[in-house]
């Protein structure tokens, strides 16, 4: 049985963070600064991807700049445009946000879903500092359970469920779960050549900063990119340890 893994660590100091998010498709870090209101800096930097266009993706970071810290992740939606960042970067920048805006000096967190192909029946554990804070099944793109989630579908709607239904610490849970399951499908649909992918990603065009449709016909996969962290869950963040402990 194999399964996907991702973690997503931030670290703070007085008027910084620093976070990293890897799995086994992307390892991506940043930086924000603060005045304890809003964001006064921001910088993402891409350390393993896989297409040419996520290293300027990562850089779209600067545009959150004037966002206002606050605790509940998807808030910064309202902010900035999604369409126009790497999804990875920003989804991160939203846990930095919220670990500042509580003023925490530390929050962690590691999911592990079984990898099966597209709309297969998997499930997902999801760790918040070292404890589970969220079990999901789910099938068809749609939550099995646990009940209180039965129903919910992670394409349409899924965002404003959330904001409506859960508290800041359940929804950025079930935020962080709803990527995971997206990704632990991918690599069941890996395809060998850059024409085959390219013609795969225009069926998802328009959904980050890489996959406009005008980049789409110059995009360039690196397929050496990808990691399986199975069988090695210990591994994965490791490189992070320094640049998280701001020794870089």
């Amino acid at each position: 049985m194999q399964f996907f893994r991702r973690r997503v660590e931030i670290v703070t100091a007085p008027g910084v963070a620093r976070g990293a998010v890897e799995d086994d498709f992307h390892n991506m870090r940043l930086e924000i600064h603060h005045d304890g209101g809003i964001v006064t800096k921001a910088r993402g930097h891409a350390v393993r991807y896989p297409t040419n266009y996520c290293t300027a993706a990562a850089g779209q970071l600067r545009l959150l700049e004037g966002a206002k810290l606050s605790e509940r992740v998807t808030d910064l939606y309202g902010f900035a445009d999604q369409y126009q960042q790497c999804t990875h970067v920003f989804e991160l920048a939203g846990v930095a946000i919220t670990t500042c805006a509580r003023g925490d000096a530390h929050r962690l967190y590691e999911l592990e879903i079984r990898a099966v192909p597209p709309d297969a029946p998997t499930e997902g554990v999801l760790k918040r500092d070292g404890k589970i804070c969220l079990s999901w099944q789910v099938a068809n793109s749609i939550v099995q359970s646990p009940e209180r989630y039965a129903g919910l579908s992670l394409r349409r709607g899924f965002r404003e469920w959330i904001e409506k239904n859960l508290s800041p610490a359940e929804a950025e849970a079930a935020f962080l779960m709803r990527r995971g399951m997206s990704l632990a499908t991918v690599h069941h649909e890996i395809r060998d050549k850059d024409e085959e992918k390219n013609e795969d990603a225009m069926k998802m065009a328009g959904a980050c900063f890489a996959l406009q449709r005008e980049r789409i016909p110059g995009m360039t996969w690196f397929a050496d990119s990808v990691r399986t962290f199975s069988d090695t869950p210990e591994t994965v963040g490791r490189g992070d340890q320094p640049w998280l402990r701001f020794e870089d």
